[in-house]
């Protein structure tokens, strides 16, 4: 599966039909719940509960605050692999007075900032039905 420019795609190799089969219909699956407001509130809740847990674990002293190098310690944590530039780029973005800190709501947004992948919006946002 290509988007975009070559440079740009997200490629998905499966070794067997049945594995692409599978795939596809868990995407279809995904897209079409995602439709369901309840099961969204549900989902958004749960993740950020879980990502408070785990911001508290990093935030040791309590300020909440991070600092670079705790957000590299919470993305560890998350088994979330970004690149140092990539990380210290955005991190300056999020760190909007340039104090060397992000708080937990800001953490979030840079958290969905380096979740999305544009190849997958255009995927969803081409498949999704509304529910009827």
């Amino acid at each position: 599966m290509i988007i975009g420019e070559r440079d740009a795609a997200l490629e998905l190799v499966f070794d067997t039909d049945d594995q692409m089969i599978m795939f596809t219909t868990g995407l279809q699956y995904f897209i079409n719940e995602c439709h369901d407001t309840e099961k969204q509130q549900s989902i958004v809740h749960s993740k950020e509960s879980n990502l408070r847990k785990l911001w508290n674990e990093v935030d040791v002293n309590g300020d909440s605050k991070l600092d670079i190098k705790e957000v590299e310690k919470l993305l560890v944590k998350l088994n979330f692999e970004v690149q140092k530039s990539l990380l210290k780029q955005k991190f300056k973005t999020y760190d909007k007075d340039n104090s060397g800190f992000i708080d937990f709501e800001e953490f979030k947004t840079l958290m969905n900032d380096l979740r999305m992948h544009e190849e997958l919006t255009e995927i969803f946002n081409k498949y999704k039905q509304p529910k009827s």
